[in-house]
């Protein structure tokens, strides 16, 4: 019983956010017509959420249009890049 339910619930998880969804669909076009990343995607994907930058490169790679220099885990996990970090707090 409690598989049926999982496998349920599993698509819902899935959920892709507007962002990524728009940035997946323009990259799909790039690669049907046979053109490659702009130069300033590194900082389209800065705009992102980690998380959605993190799928994003993953779909960009398995793609195969990204086959540049890899990212750093800094680079991945930075907050997105109009934000600010969030303060430590101090004593």
């Amino acid at each position: 019983m409690l598989v049926p339910a999982l496998l349920l619930v599993w698509p819902m998880q899935q959920a892709v956010t507007p962002d990524l969804q728009g940035y997946r669909e323009r990259a799909e076009t790039l690669l049907l017509d046979g053109g490659t990343l702009p130069p300033d995607y590194r900082g389209e994907l800065r705009d992102m959420s980690p998380a959605d930058r993190i799928e994003a490169i993953i779909f960009l790679r398995r793609a195969g249009l990204m086959t540049g220099r890899p990212w750093t885990i800094g680079d991945l996990l930075a907050p997105p890049s109009g934000t600010t970090a969030i303060p430590e707090a101090t004593e």
